[in-house]
């Protein structure tokens, strides 16, 4: 299982939390497009020798299992734009979306199809997730750690529900 998690740059717990636990969980399958730079200085995140250059040329090929877009707030225009594009169709990874409202609302304004999809289309899933507890503003214990790693499992127990695809780590 590869998974690619276009992020933003700025901090954003929901991403960023995923992201700590897809690491926890798939190591260097899992790549952070861009690169989340502050999770590494701060040392959230170890930093891997991970290529980033081709990422697009990779979830064209087939290379990525999943596309998770890691805010639908602040990736609202590049949504829209692939919408316009038409190139969910040639991205052979399958298009998750991480909307912070459990309606779906944000995203139902930027992509017409509803908050899983499934009325439209087959390959696309919207997801919403509860943050676990944490002391500070990201995990610093292992306690914590454990949590975030769960709530990764739950997204990945709720896009395989949503669309079919297995994920396996």
């Amino acid at each position: 299982m590869r998974i690619c998690l276009l992020t933003t740059p700025e901090p954003d717990p929901l991403q960023d939390f995923l992201l700590i636990g897809f690491r926890e969980l798939f190591g260097e399958n899992c790549i952070d497009h861009p690169k989340k730079e502050f999770l590494y200085e701060d040392e959230l995140l170890k930093d891997l020798p991970i290529p980033r250059d081709y990422v697009e040329i990779e979830l064209m090929n087939g290379d990525f299992d999943l596309m998770i877009f890691g805010s639908v707030p602040r990736q609202k225009g590049l949504i829209k734009s692939m919408v316009a594009d038409s190139l969910f169709e040639s991205f052979h990874a399958q298009p998750v979306f991480l909307d912070p409202l459990p309606t779906g609302s944000v995203m139902k304004e930027t992509y017409p199809f509803g908050p899983t999809f499934t009325s439209s289309s087959q390959r696309l899933a919207l997801v919403y997730l509860e943050l676990p507890p944490c002391e500070s503003m990201y995990p610093s214990t292992q306690e914590e750690l454990a949590s975030v790693v769960e709530m990764a499992r739950q997204f990945l127990e709720e896009v395989t529900l949503i669309t079919g695809l297995v994920v396996t780590n």
